[in-house]
């Protein structure tokens, strides 16, 4: 069977063509640079590509970016504070708090601080909230950049059976959601799950959220699905993988998304748009409007 690749890489950079176009439009008519900050607590290597990524496309289309580092140690309440400076500087559009964090610090805590109106990564219970209730403004980053890969190569959702293993509040619980708002049939696995073959045999597209290498073989996919590869992992040689064996899973596919070059451009992308799209709203701006506008 012929395959396509759902290449993250191409797509998120048309995205980021549009976006430097609409930022030289804010910039000029509105005196507007739209400001992203992202806070990483500690040394943890997980998470680094994706902030130097995010600082070098926002310097490439000309927003401004700032990275706080945090010692590994650092309080809840040193946290919490300098959540609350980054929530009250109007210089600053977008915030994002890198995960992960280290064991001692409560996500859900750091996640209700945000100022849901700066919450480029989607994150906060405000945000979630509204993707539940099927608006989908600010969105977590991956959930959407998939939405939006599957959306550029045309692949249908509604009526189709999507099956997502991961049901993490920030990929598996939010795309679930978004597929459902799309009239997606949904199955939601976890580590619980046990045998994955008779839920991803049946689905028409898989996404696969796990954080484990090689966890989905041809044996779980059936002739012509679509597979989408979410997890990063660092295999024996030091080489940066999926969690699916694509080598052996690409020709059953109709579409299949490499590790790395698929997933990860587009949350990258998503949440430079988010940034954008936060200042446009906080200064009284319909994003979807002037990017039409500017970039037809």
């Amino acid at each position: 069977m012929s395959y396509q690749i759902l290449d993250g890489k191409h797509i998120s950079q048309n995205l980021f063509d549009r976006y430097q176009k609409l930022m030289e439009y804010l910039k000029t008519n509105h005196q507007i640079v739209p400001k992203l900050v992202v806070v990483k607590v500690g040394d943890n290597p997980a998470g680094e590509v994706y902030v130097r990524q995010k600082e070098k496309k926002a310097h490439t289309i000309g927003m401004g970016f700032d990275l706080i580092r945090l010692p590994e140690d650092v309080s809840q309440k040193e946290l919490l504070e300098q959540i609350h400076r980054l929530n009250q500087d109007t210089q600053v559009h977008g915030i994002i708090i890198q995960a992960p964090l280290p064991d001692h610090l409560d996500p859900a805590t750091v996640e209700n601080h945000l100022n849901y109106q700066k919450d480029a990564e989607g994150v906060h219970p405000f945000n979630l909230g509204k993707v539940a209730e099927g608006s989908e403004l600010i969105v977590p980053c991956t959930p959407k950049g998939i939405v939006a890969l599957l959306d550029a190569y045309q692949v249908p959702t509604h009526g189709r059976h999507v099956c997502i293993i991961g049901n993490s509040t920030v990929v598996g619980l939010p795309l679930a959601l978004m597929m459902m708002n799309r009239d997606a049939t949904v199955t939601s696995c976890n580590k619980a799950t046990g045998d994955l073959v008779p839920y991803t045999k049946d689905a028409d597209i898989v996404v696969v959220a796990a954080g484990v290498i090689d966890l989905i073989g041809p044996d779980h996919i059936k002739p012509g699905a679509v597979v989408v590869d979410v997890g990063i992992n660092i295999n024996e040689q030091g080489k940066i993988v999926g969690d699916v064996s694509f080598d052996l899973v690409k020709e059953k596919t109709s579409y299949i998304s490499t590790v790395p070059g698929g997933i990860g451009p587009m949350t990258v992308a998503m949440s430079i748009e988010q940034t954008i799209r936060c200042a446009c709203s906080q200064n009284k701006l319909n994003f979807e409007q002037l990017i039409k506008e500017v970039t037809g």
